[in-house]
C-alpha cells in the first residue's frame, strides 16, 4: 500500500541521518500528515483512530526491518500457542526434513519428541528449515544443537531476512556444534529475544532487545541462494517461504543435492 511505500522509503533515506527520534511537530513529519490528509479526504482511510494507529505502527515496522509486530495487550506472542515444530519428514527414504517453526519456550522437548520419532539409523543427512523462525527460547537452541551432533550427520541448515531471535541462535549453533552446513540468504541481524513495549494502552508490539552498543549481526549463509530460490507457486513465481509440500521447494530440492554429494563422498561411492 502506498503508506508502507512511503514509510519505508523514510526508513531508507531517513533514518540513517537521525541520531534521535523525529519531532511531532518537525519538518520530518509534514509530509506524512499530508498524506494521510489526502488519503483520507479520497475516502481511503479508516475513520476510526485506533486503526489508523495499527496501521502506521504496522508500515512503519515493515519498513525497517527488524521483524516487529503488534501483539495482544498481554504482549504475548501468537506463536507461543502453536507448534514449535513439525515431525522429522523423509525425503526419498534417505534423507530427514525437520521444520522448525518457532524457537520458544519449550523448544527443547518438542525437539527432543522429534528427533525420538526419528529412524535416523536410516537416513544419511538432515535438512532442517529455519527459514522464517523466531522465538525467544534463545537458551533453548544449545542443547537442541548439542543433541543433534549425537547423531554425527550431515546437516544442511536452510535460512533466509526473515530468521530471527531464537532462529538466528539455533542456526549458529547447528553450525558450530553439527557442522551444519548454512544455505540461503543471510539472517535478520538480530540473535536478540523480542520483548513488549507499550505504545497506549491498547497498543503494543514486539521489539528486538538490542544491548547498548550492539547491532545486526546477520550470519551469512555457507551456500548462497538468491532470492528467486524457495517454494515454485502454482503460477511459476518464486517465493523463498517453505512450500507445504517439500518436493516443491527449490531451497529443499538443493539442499538434498548437497546432503547426496556429501553422503557419497563419504561412502566413496563415486
Amino acid at each position: 500500500m502506498l503508506m508502507s511505500v512511503w514509510i519505508a522509503a523514510v526508513a531508507d533515506s531517513g533514518a540513517a541521518r537521525l541520531s534521535s527520534p523525529p519531532e511531532v511537530d518537525s519538518e520530518f513529519s509534514e509530509p506524512f500528515r499530508k498524506l494521510l490528509g489526502e488519503l483520507h479526504s479520497r475516502g481511503l482511510m479508516p475513520t476510526e483512530e485506533g486503526a489508523v494507529r495499527r496501521l502506521v505502527v504496522e508500515a512503519l515496522l515493515q519498513g525497517v526491518g527488524v521483524g516487529g509486530r503488534i501483539v495482544d495487550s498481554s504482549g504475548k506472542e501468537d506463536a507461543d500457542q502453536e507448534p514449535l515444530v513439525e515431525g522429522i519428514r523423509s525425503l526419498n527414504g534417505h534423507f530427514g526434513y525437520w521444520r522448525v517453526l518457532s524457537v520458544g519456550d519449550g523448544f527443547a522437548k518438542a525437539a527432543e519428541e522429534a528427533f525420538g520419532t526419528w529412524s535416523a539409523d536410516r537416513e544419511g543427512g538432515l535438512v532442517v528449515d529455519l527459514r522464517g523462525v523466531s522465538g525467544n527460547g534463545l537458551e533453548e537452541a544449545e542443547p537442541v544443537a548439542v543433541a543433534a551432533a549425537d547423531r554425527a550427520l550431515p546437516m544442511v541448515v536452510l535460512i533466509d531476512e526473515r530468521t530471527q531471535a531464537g532462529g538466528e541462535v539455533l542456526a549458529a549453533q547447528l553450525r558450530d556444534r553439527c557442522g551444519g552446513v548454512l544455505m540461503g540468504r543471510a539472517t535478520r541481524g538480530l540473535p536478540y529475544p523480542l520483548r513488549p513495549v507499550t505504545l497506549t494502552p491498547d497498543l503494543r508490539v514486539l521489539l528486538p532487545d538490542v544491548p547498548a552498543g550492539k547491532g545486526r549481526k546477520p550470519l551469512l549463509p555457507d551456500v548462497a541462494l538468491a532470492a528467486d530460490g524457495g517454494t515454485t507457486s502454482a503460477s511459476g513465481a518464486a517465493d523463498s517461504r517453505p512450500a507445504a509440500d517439500p518436493s516443491r521447494d527449490d531451497c529443499i530440492r538443493r539442499a538434498v543435492d548437497l546432503l547426496t554429494a556429501i553422503s557419497t563422498f563419504r561412502q566413496k561411492h563415486f
